[in-house]
């Protein structure tokens, strides 16, 4: 599989980790369950912009990450019955 960059491959590893999807999964609940603030809710002054949040730490890098390889399996599949 080839991504046309660091970020596409960066987005992808998010986009499929188990612990994101479930952190997701938890913030939708509880919003579900009533927790949150709409933005219509605020109270901000005209002109005034909203406080930005952190950006997420990525790991830098010094060198290039070599792009994943894709293997295929030596043995067959068994059909799912």
């Amino acid at each position: 599989m080839g991504f046309a960059n660091e970020n596409d491959w960066f987005d992808y590893r998010l986009e499929h980790d188990p612990r994101f999807l479930q952190r997701v999964d938890s913030a939708r609940a509880s919003l579900r369950a009533g927790n949150g603030v709409r933005l219509e809710d605020l109270d901000l002054e005209p002109g005034v912009e909203p406080p930005k949040a952190p950006s997420p730490k990525r790991r830098s890098t010094t060198k290039p990450r070599a792009k994943p390889r894709r293997t295929t399996s030596a043995t067959p599949r068994k059909a799912d019955a």
